[in-house]
């Protein structure tokens, strides 16, 4: 097979990738993927498609709540352990050779794991011309580096057992450029293909590949350790977890999609309801020399007219009635509820009962907290790739050794509740969210008395009104 073949894993796991990536890039991206979120309803033609899926609206809770969660993990700074030196330091402040320092490479790697829980740091070398001496290149920008690949970069890899232990043996990464040729102008967009191949000897090289040359072996590369001996691993990390998982954001990504879909069946009908249509009952439309009926004009729209024999002649607007509409519109203020328990309960475990401030704070602190778990899980895989980096920058074991690196996991309930709050009054200002998933919300985050019941709310809403506010000129 060649070298772009995907794993299955990667396969299996690429459409929620995307959903998730979609989703928290807004409403844009998820309009123009047309039918993958939106089926286009039986009998529509494109023209009727397109307006149907211009009238929808896109709740950009998911966006706003990864916001959230990535802000909270470094609303306190990441925190380091273990003496260092100045050089050692200075590392730290272009961990990836192009200019960034650990604390905004870290911002950028959480961000874009917390979307797929997939994506893997490289630990390279630049490599030395080889007539260069190891005293030569030592602090004169030959020196080892990190680099991260996201989820859609990383399409192979592999593990075997060998000494009784799981290593990885293979790992190919998507590399994209752009291609300028004879004409600089004008630019391709290629892929390069860099495998990372630990043989049967437990020797670790790496092979170039590129699609301009039909995808054949252009360079291999053997990075070797500042003692001149050969890497015996992969120098791989995957985040933040060894193998792919659900993401944090999946769950609310599904659900507004589903929002999405009943938003667009609500405003179209609505549309197609709400616009009163002049009706004549009992009276033959007048018609022209060829038998056709006369419009007759009345503002921006026509009389229909229907013949019942030997009835009274009736003139009215012809209304919607039905359960369809209300329906659907349970079902999203539904569907927006579990948006705020899914964003709420990321951050902080599930509450039982009524609770003292220190069961609270017990919960709040639980292991079990989804957005902690991932948090720990990446501080352990910086931790490691930045200290293979200083090995192989030739620092001594005892400096690196004692060095970790932790992200922020002092967050609670309150906090969580706090962004979902602002999340679900802004909707309810734009009128895309009820009265009663403001209530469920604020009851949630213990904001309103635990005995209030939701007719209590809206009598305390009505005895506080002090004039019109709300989106729709109500007191809410």
């Amino acid at each position: 097979m060649p070298v772009n073949n995907t794993c299955a894993e990667y396969t299996a796991w690429q459409e929620r990738w995307k959903l998730v990536r979609d989703v928290v890039s807004g409403e844009e991206a998820v309009k123009n993927a047309g039918t993958t979120y939106l089926p286009r309803p039986n009998g529509q033609i494109d023209d009727e498609y397109t307006r149907y899926k211009q009238r929808a609206h896109f709740f950009d809770g998911v966006g706003r709540t990864a916001e959230a969660f990535s802000g909270n993990v470094f609303s306190k700074e990441p925190v380091q352990t273990g003496d260092v030196s100045d050089e050692f330091a200075a590392i730290l402040k272009n961990v990836d050779g192009a200019g960034r320092s650990l604390r905004q490479f870290s911002e950028d790697v959480v961000w874009d794991a917390m979307q797929t829980y997939q994506g893997a740091i490289l630990v390279d070398y630049s490599p030395a011309p080889e007539e260069k001496s190891e005293a030569d290149t030592a602090g004169n920008g030959y020196r080892a580096y990190m680099r991260w690949y996201n989820a859609e970069s990383v399409i192979n890899w592999r593990r075997e057992v060998r000494n009784g232990r799981t290593v990885l043996t293979l790992v190919v990464l998507k590399e994209p450029y752009e291609y300028s040729g004879d004409d600089k102008f004008t630019t391709t967009a290629r892929n390069r293909y860099r495998a990372l191949i630990l043989d049967e000897s437990g020797r670790y090289y790496q092979e170039l590949y590129d699609e301009a040359d039909d995808l054949k072996t252009f360079q291999v590369i053997e990075p070797k350790l500042p003692d001149g001996q050969p890497l015996d691993f992969i120098p791989c990390f995957f985040c933040p977890f060894d193998v792919p998982n659900k993401s944090i954001l999946l769950g609310l990504a599904y659900e507004s999609i589903g929002l999405y879909q009943k938003s667009a069946d609500y405003e179209n009908g609505l549309h197609w309801t709400g616009i009163p249509t002049p009706v004549v009952e009992n009276m033959d439309a007048q018609k022209d020399a060829k038998g056709k009926p006369i419009p007759v004009p009345l503002g921006g729209s026509t009389f229909l007219f229907f013949r019942e024999i030997d009835a009274d002649v009736r003139v009215h607007y012809l209304e919607f009635s039905g359960e369809g509409l209300h329906q659907l519109a349970e079902a999203i203020d539904a569907g927006l509820y579990r948006m705020g328990l899914l964003g709420a309960r990321a951050i902080g475990s599930d509450k039982k009962g009524v609770e003292t401030a220190e069961t609270a704070r017990i919960y709040r602190s639980s292991e079990n907290a989804v957005l902690k778990a991932f948090a720990r899980a990446m501080s352990e895989q910086l931790t490691r790739a930045v200290r293979l980096m200083a090995q192989w920058n030739r620092f001594t074991p005892e400096m690196y050794e004692s060095w970790s690196y932790a992200l922020n996991t002092d967050y609670d309930d309150l906090n969580a509740n706090a962004q979902m709050i602002s999340v679900i009054l802004s909707g309810r200002m734009n009128n895309e969210v009820p009265r009663y998933s403001v209530y469920k919300v604020l009851k949630e985050a213990e904001q309103i008395p635990d005995d209030w019941s939701f007719e209590t709310f809206a009598e305390e809403l009505a005895a506080d009104n002090t004039g019109a506010h709300g989106p729709d000129g109500e007191a809410a």
